[in-house]
């Protein structure tokens, strides 16, 4: 297990001599450029699901109070006989 851990430092020590700082800077700005465009999206769809669930919820309670108010009309007239 030990070879696998000091293996993988091993390689990680190495990828940091392939890059200069330079182009290790231009990475990081991509990144975190990338990042916040993904950030932003996800953001976005949860709005728009939020909203979503709104509007249904929002028909869901208009349509149960239809059926109450025709329920209760129907029982009103079934009283009357």
């Amino acid at each position: 297990m030990a070879d696998i851990v000091e293996a993988f430092s091993e390689e990680e020590d190495s990828n940091d001599e392939l890059f200069s700082p330079e182009q290790l800077e231009k990475y990081k700005q991509a990144y975190d450029l990338s990042y916040k465009y993904g950030e932003k999206k996800l953001r976005e769809q949860g709005a728009q699901e939020r909203q979503t669930i709104e509007k249904g919820s929002q028909e869901q309670r208009k349509t149960e109070q239809q059926q109450e108010s025709r329920d209760n009309a129907q029982a009103r007239r079934a009283y009357k006989f």
